[in-house]
């Protein structure tokens, strides 16, 4: 009699500890299935995330395109064709070289951050600010100024552009170098506001721009 008490004591014994693993495993099912679930919900938004600014965001503007200057026709000169012309002429030399823009301040030829490490010029720079050089050098009764832009560099960028020019031939006289800082911004980023200007001035060029405009020409 003890003995069958016994057995079906150890059976419930058993069966409750069957049970106890049996909702201990559905439990950790339970939780497994809950994580699956959460990180599969994670991993949709992530996705929607990646996907939703390239639905919203609006189209890029296309490239901005060199322009390409052309004679221009007699009615177009202005009010002083011999000066337009020596400013049109001296333009294209300048822009064959660098990227340069016709201005109200005059004609200003950039060099840009991508051209220096830190303070100092890029070696390939050396070849084109010689172009610049022998082209300011054919006109030495213009004025030529030279400023730094953008970060604590301006100063010694400027120094170093005028230095190239004249080791290079181009006129001293009225050349003028100096750094002006973050005082005259261009752009949204710091990259493209650091940069140094060579600005070709003078009587002989006038002080209008041509096509009474400012425009760009980037060397092909």
């Amino acid at each position: 009699m003890r003995s069958e008490v016994g057995r079906e004591q150890q059976l419930r014994a058993q069966a409750e500890a069957d049970a106890q693993r049996a909702r201990a495993q559905a439990n950790a099912d339970r939780t497994q299935l809950e994580q699956e679930r959460l990180a599969r919900q994670r991993a949709e938004n992530e996705a929607a995330n990646r996907v939703q600014p390239a639905r919203t965001a609006a189209p890029a503007p296309p490239p901005a395109q060199p322009v390409v200057v052309v004679q221009a026709p007699p009615a177009q000169l202005g009010e002083n064709p011999p000066k337009t012309e020596l400013r049109l002429r001296l333009f294209r030399e300048l822009s064959s070289a660098m990227t340069a823009r016709d201005t109200p301040r005059g004609l200003v030829v950039e060099v840009a951050d991508g051209d220096f490490d830190g303070p100092a010029l890029r070696p390939d720079l050396a070849s084109r600010l010689s172009r610049v050089a022998s082209v300011l050098a054919a006109h030495p009764d213009m004025f030529i100024s030279v400023e730094g832009h953008g970060d604590r560099f301006s100063t010694e960028r400027a120094m170093a552009v005028r230095d190239a020019l004249v080791r290079a031939g181009a006129p001293t006289r009225s050349m003028s170098a100096r750094g002006l800082g973050n005082s005259r911004p261009i752009g949204p980023t710091s990259s493209m506001n650091r940069r140094v200007e060579i600005t070709v001035s003078g009587d002989p060029i006038g002080s209008a721009p041509y096509w009474e405009r400012s425009y760009q020409v980037t060397p092909q």
